[in-house]
């Protein structure tokens, strides 16, 4: 706007206008913010067509649409009669049969009246659906009295569309370019007529582009009082077809009540009478029309439209219910009648309080039992609609009676309503818990101020930032969090798709149906086509046989229409379960007692010969169903599934698969080998075998084939542990072995001080680790010591330059003998004699441990304890624990150091990342003491809330490490090495300060650290969006993929409030100074993944420093890819095959990282890689033989007659992990390494050059052993000036070969090759594969 402009416009000083007080005060009382009632305005703005004004404006806008349907009517009146024949066993249009013995013969006249119908004359359509429906209605001369019957007037009504399509498809005047055949509402029984406008205003009978985009559809009609209604009550028989002996697949005669057959009737006569209902109540109630528009979006969004109401979009995300549950927009607008009729909405509401009002409604009113009836309509004398409102509870699955006695839910079917009841449910919490939290927000801020202000001073993060000025972020920026609550609330509401097949739900079956025998004469039955009378029959089966293990069953066919050839082509049906907790997996279904005869006759008609009667425990005797409990819990919902079906459905054959099931997921990602210790079993020697030692090596096939046997059954042979099949059970055995040592420890004596508390950390102590600690029976106990070299402290690797007598421990160490460290944290009692120096207190600390070392060898003779300067090590039943002791008061005297050199490094100039290199192994250092543990307690309690938390972040891990985004990060190696380097003496380094003498017990970050992986998976179970919490593993992965990729981390902080404790305010202070931070640095200040929990709300422990922006970027980037991936296979379980082995495949895919994104590769010997689990990469990376060791392009071909068993484990070494931080140490100016921390990539470490890395730049010294001289002759152009040239002299590039050569050397004896480039370590692969299957060929 230029300044001229402004100096003409004047400013409005008077007071406020009623409206304006109005919307005013209805955003301080309902929002407290004004940002939901924006962005509600903004979303009917665009959804608003611009050719449609409101119902009270003038018409002028949608003149040319208007001028368009008089034409288009004066066409349709001219229509010419003509008399149509139908003969017996014949279709009309294809979808309806002519049910009649002898012909039919009828005459076709113009229609009546044209009248405009529906949304576009009421003003309430709502984009991107633009329909304008047009109700032709049939003339009375057509119709006779007994049509209602035996489905004369839905042939006759077929073959009008019939004959209007044909009239249409041949008339001169080109006012439309299109005319199809639809079906309304899905019922395939019932066909429209739909004609697309001329598009184009040069064009004779052209619109315009904005008028174009509408469709006309033709609904034929009738008369409103064609036939008396009372004839067409729900429990009346009105579809009589020839024979009174035809039965359906329930056996029984067709000769009962056809609610749905008359209800097709009677909607065709009340078209009118409903438009002028709506018209009543929408006229002069803009507000109305507005909140039937919000209404259409957020059905459409849950998938309840189907056919012309739907968009693509919808059909995108799995096409919703089938049929769209039987739900439209103008049943939504008879909700919106009854509600004003009844008086619980007035005519004067706004567009918010209308919407919550319907929802509210929706969400509490059950209108399978108590029937919305619109008073006054279809009272026609005697059996009025108003006296046999019982009648439509029997009959229909939900009932909103409107004019005419038509019941507008009458094609809803039990699950669908139930879903739709979720969703209103799931809704109306989202517009309420803003509000909730919004009124206590004043009287939560009073009470919470001073302790908030106490718990921000013992905060992890605290001091480790930036000085804070006085003041600074204590700032309540007025409803900032109510702000960003309200708007994840309409994000959740209209924005999110929730359709029930594209991961809404828990578990997913595909239902193969082979067709029926073909016995049945007549296919129409007399309420529903035999298709979908069977689907409703399969819902209703499941729903009965899976009782209370479900809260909800869905289900829709794989095709919308059935397959041209029913007798060769089975019948794919889609269901989708919403599981209710951990019942849904028990493996005993009760039955009613054995008292009750008659209950228990119909359960076992139900259940067949699995059901029996059986004495329990508690002395009761019941007839119950019991499955198999070895399986994993979704084969036994397979197994109930495939029973029912088979016993109830009439069809040759029927299986039942679980689509993306928990059984393949195990197998796949947490399968362990049988034993840790026990190999493969070579090949039995051929007979003509006669070399030395071929006893010998029988002897040792036939141990191992015995010790794999014992493994299997659960036992121990010749002292190798074995492994239990199922890794939670592992958790099982450390939390004893966790317990008991707590016990003890607890429970010493002598040392000065009694231990107060032992805290865990380890993740398989609360369920969340793919692969929990085994017990291993020959770990090494503490006697000769084994002390890897100071990787920063030597020229060579901490694994390839040993101490000479170790060196044979070291070529027979395998990592799948190795044992983990169980870390545990001691808190001492209380005592003021603790000194105030930081290096004081880590000699007393020390003493402690040697104590503590002392009084467990002198108590229990069963464990083995070390001392380091910083720990204990306890080996006890087959683990390690490592204690660590907490002195709270350490904390401080740590942080008011660190602040002290944080302040000298800016005084003396230092750069940013240098400072804060000073603080980060301090802030390690308490992360690890304090942030870890109360980590652990939490997610623990979380997961008892929540069963299938703890899987599901299994699988979030197992896809991080899958894609390497669980490696060691580059900036926490710095600094662990950094530390493990400094000095002992006091002051001879503010770093030495800090940390103390050694670091060596410092646990180095991850790129995405997993517990930062822990809270994104409980912010999707604790805040579900639009969703219900997750009831599976599946689910919740899919939740977290999503939550993942679709936040708005540069925008918007992700609050991890696990247990709704974080007030208001405190979420408020948290807000602003993510917007403070988010504002400097060009808007990207603070940490890129900013995860807010209570303890730290300035996101400063996990992810302060990692994921950077880059590695966040490629982890939505790939999370996003998965998330697709998986929800396309659900959604197209029928063709995708998400099945049985094909999801195993479906499953690699989503865990197989890209490898072409990545510049070096280097395999690694299979001894060195750690606890294995399946390898994931479509490719095998080693080939076996039965001869020696070779190496072949770099890849090893291992004699598997050798037998890798130690005869005692290292705990706590893991060479990947030790090599990696050599190689960071060394080249990490250039590279970054990742590696899969789990070992499904077989062995493969990658390395990516870092951001400007190959870019010329000054020598440095650190850089200077693996750089070159940079040519720049080889660079520049021809011409280029001497000046230049000699400007760029004394840059260096880094040198390939001399990094290569680097990788070697530091990896002596782990590493077998290094590839420079993706393509020739792809050459290299496919060489090895080839030889692995000549290798095959040859030994079969």
């Amino acid at each position: 706007m230029d300044s001229g402009s402004l100096k003409r416009q004047k400013l409005d000083y008077s007071a406020p206008t009623t409206e304006e007080l109005i919307n005013l005060k209805e955003t301080a009382l309902l929002f407290k913010s004004n940002l939901f009632k924006l962005q509600i305005d903004e979303l009917l703005r665009e959804v608003t067509p611009a050719a449609v004004p409101d119902i009270d404006d003038g018409r002028k806008a949608s003149a040319p649409l208007d001028k368009y349907l008089r034409e288009l009517k004066s066409v349709l009146v001219a229509m010419p009669s003509k008399d149509v024949t139908l003969k017996p066993k014949t279709s009309v249009l294809d979808s309806v049969r002519v049910p009649y013995l002898k012909p039919l013969t009828f005459t076709v006249k113009p229609p009546a009246k044209v009248t405009v119908v529906g949304s576009y004359l009421l003003r309430t359509i709502a984009k991107p659906v633009t329909n304008v429906d047009l109700a032709l209605e049939m003339p009375k001369d057509s119709i006779i009295n007994k049509d209602y019957l035996s489905f004369k007037y839905l042939t006759k009504r077929a073959a009008y569309v019939e004959r209007v399509v044909k009239y249409l498809k041949n008339h001169p005047s080109k006012y439309y370019t299109e005319v199809r055949v639809e079906h309304f509402m899905g019922d395939l029984q019932k066909p429209i007529a739909v004609l697309k406008p001329l598009s184009g205003m040069k064009k004779p009978g052209g619109l315009a582009k904005k008028f174009a985009r509408f469709e006309i559809r033709l609904l034929p009609g009738l008369p409103a009082d064609a036939f008396p209604i009372r004839k067409l009550l729900p429990l009346r028989n009105c579809a009589r077809p020839s024979g009174d002996t035809i039965k359906d697949e329930d056996d029984t005669l067709t000769s009962k009540a056809t609610p749905l057959y008359n209800q097709r009737v009677l909607e065709d006569m009340a078209f009118v009478p409903h438009l002028k209902l709506l018209h009543k109540i929408l006229k002069g109630a803009p507000a109305l029309a507005q909140t039937l528009r919000l209404l259409r979006v957020w059905c459409r969004q849950r998938g309840l439209y189907y056919g012309t109401d739907a968009h693509k979009s919808t059909k995108k995300y799995g096409g919703g219910l089938d049929k769209g549950g039987g739900f439209s927009g103008f049943a939504l607008g008879l909700v919106l009648v009854y509600l004003v009729e009844q008086r619980i909405m007035s005519r004067g509401m706004s567009v918010n309080q209308a919407f919550k009002a319907t929802i509210r409604f929706l969400a509490e009113r059950d209108l399978s039992q108590e029937p919305a009836y619109i008073k006054g309509a279809g009272e026609d004398g005697k059996n009025t609609v108003s006296e046999v409102l019982g009648d439509y509870t029997k009959a229909f699955a939900a009932s909103v009676i409107g004019p005419m006695g038509v019941n507008v839910f009458c094609r809803a079917s039990t699950e669908s309503y139930a879903w739709l009841r979720a969703q209103a449910k799931r809704t109306l919490q989202l517009l309420t818990q803003g509000e909730d939290e919004a009124s206590g927000a004043a009287e939560a801020e009073e009470a919470k101020e001073e302790e908030e202000d106490n718990h921000q001073e013992m905060q992890i993060e605290g001091g480790w930032g930036e000085e804070k000025k006085e003041g600074e972020g204590s700032k309540n920026v007025g409803g900032s969090a109510q702000g960003l609550a309200d708007q994840a609330a309409f994000k959740a509401i209209f924005l999110v798709p929730v359709s029930p097949f594209r991961g809404a739900l828990d578990a997913y079956f595909l239902i193969s149906l082979s067709p029926t025998d073909g016995k049945t004469k007549d296919p129409l039955l007399p309420t529903l086509d035999r298709r979908e009378a069977r689907l409703r029959k399969v819902i209703r089966i499941l729903r009965q046989g899976l009782s209370d293990r479900v809260r909800l069953v869905v289900a829709k066919y794989a095709q919308d229409t059935p397959p041209r050839d029913t007798k060769n082509n089975t019948e794919l049906i889609r269901v989708g379960l919403g599981l209710a907790g951990s019942e849904a997996f028990r493996a005993i279904q009760m039955g009613p007692p054995a008292e009750e005869k008659n209950a228990a006759r119909a359960f076992r008609a139900f259940w067949g010969e699995r059901s029996e009667l059986r004495r329990f425990k508690d002395g009761r005797i019941n007839e119950a169903v019991v499955w198999s409990d070895d399986k994993p819990g979704g084969a036994i919902l397979e197994d109930i599934a495939l029973h029912l079906l088979k016993r109830h459905i009439k069809a040759p054959s029927v299986s039942v698969s679980l689509v993306l099931s928990q059984p393949e997921t195990a197998s796949l990602l947490f399968k362990k080998p049988i034993s840790l210790l026990i190999p493969n079993p070579p090949p039995p020697p051929p007979l003509e075998d006669k070399a030395p030692g071929r006893r010998k090596r029988e002897r040792e096939r036939k141990r191992i084939e015995a010790a794999r046997a014992a493994a299997k059954r659960g036992e121990d042979l010749d002292g190798i542990h074995v492994v239990t099949r199922d890794p939670l059970a592992a958790s099982t055995a450390l939390a004893n072995a966790t317990g008991e040592i707590t016990r003890r420890l607890r429970s010493l004596k002598s040392l000065p001080l009694s231990v107060l508390s032992v805290e865990p950390t380890h993740p398989s102590l609360r369920f969340t680790d793919p692969f929990p600690p085994l017990p291993v029976s020959r770990l090494a106990s503490f006697g000769p010591r084994i002390d890897f070299p100071n990787p920063v402290g030597g020229s060579g690797s901490s694994l390839g330059h040993m101490e000479e007598e170790e060196s044979g421990v070291h070529d027979r160490y395998d990592a799948r003998t190795g044992a983990p460290i169980i870390e545990l944290i001691l808190r001492f009692e209380a005592s003021n004699r603790w000194p105030d120096d930081v290096v004081a207190v880590s000699r007393i600390k020390t003493a402690f441990y040697i104590q503590i070392q002392n009084a467990l060898a002198t108590e229990y003779y069963d464990v083995s304890a070390s001392t380091a300067h910083d720990h204990v090590d306890a080996i006890f039943m087959g683990f390690c624990f490592r204690m660590r002791i907490l002195y709270e008061r350490e904390i401080a005297h740590r942080r008011t150091l660190a602040a002290a050199a944080a302040a000298l490094a800016r005084r003396r100039g230092e750069s940013l990342p240098k400072i804060f290199d000073v603080k980060a192994p301090a802030a390690a250092f308490i992360r690890d003491l304090i942030a870890r543990p109360r980590h652990h307690a939490l997610v623990r309690g979380f997961h008892l809330k929540f069963p299938t938390y703890g899987s599901a972040c299994r699988l979030a891990k197992r896809w991080a490490a899958a894609h390497l985004f669980l490696s060691p990060s580059p900036c926490s190696l710095k600094w662990h090495n950094a530390a493990a380097a400094a000095p002992e003496e006091e002051g001879e380094s503010a770093l030495g300060s800090l940390v103390g003498p050694r670091a060596s017990a410092l646990r180095p970050l991850a790129r995405f650290p997993e517990e930062a992986i822990e809270l994104i998976v409980a912010a999707a179970y604790a805040h579900p969006g639009p969703h219900d919490p997750p009831g599976s593993p599946l689910s919740g992965f899919l939740r977290f993929l999503q939550l993942l990729a679709s936040h708005p981390w540069a925008e918007e902080p992700l609050f991890a409030d696990l247990n709704d404790q974080m007030p208001a305010s405190a979420r408020s202070r948290a807000l602003s100074r993510f917007m403070e931070r988010r504002g400097t640095a060009g808007g990207g200040g603070g940490p890129p993944m900013y995860l807010i929990t209570p303890e730290d709300p300035e996101s400063e422990v996990w992810t302060g420093h990692t994921p950077d922006l880059r590695l966040l970027r490629r982890i939505q980037s790939y999370a996003n890819a998965s998330k697709d991936h998986l929800e396309a296979c659900i959604a197209g379980a029928g063709e995708l095959g998400a099945t049985g082995k094909k999801a195993i495949a479906i499953w690699k895919t989503t865990f197989a990282t890209p490898m072409e994104n990545f510049d070096i590769f280097i395999t690694v010997r299979r001894s060195a890689l750690p606890d294995l689990a399946p390898l994931i990469s479509l490719a095998p990376l080693s080939v076996r033989s039965s001869g020696k060791r070779k190496k072949k392009n770099g890849f090893e071909e291992i004699d598997a007659s050798e037998n890798p068993c130690l005869e005692r484990a290292l705990p706590g070494v893991d060479p990947m992990a030790l090599l990696v931080r050599d190689l960071q140490a060394s080249l990490g100016d250039f590279l970054e390494f990742s590696y899969d921390i789990y070992g499904a990539t077989g062995g493969i470490m990658v390395a990516e050059w870092r951001e400007g890395a190959k870019l010329p730049k000054q020598l440095t010294v650190a850089t200077s052993p693996h750089s070159m001289p940079y040519n720049s002759t080889e660079g520049e152009a021809k011409g280029t000036s001497s000046k230049k040239r000699k400007r760029s002299e004394g840059y260096v590039v880094p040198n390939t070969e001399q990094i290569v050569a680097t990788i070697k050397r530091l990896g002596e004896g782990v590493v077998e090759c290094v590839f420079n480039g993706y393509n020739e370590f792809l050459k290299a692969k496919q060489n090895a594969t080839k030889s692995r299957k000549r290798l095959e060929k040859k030994l079969a």
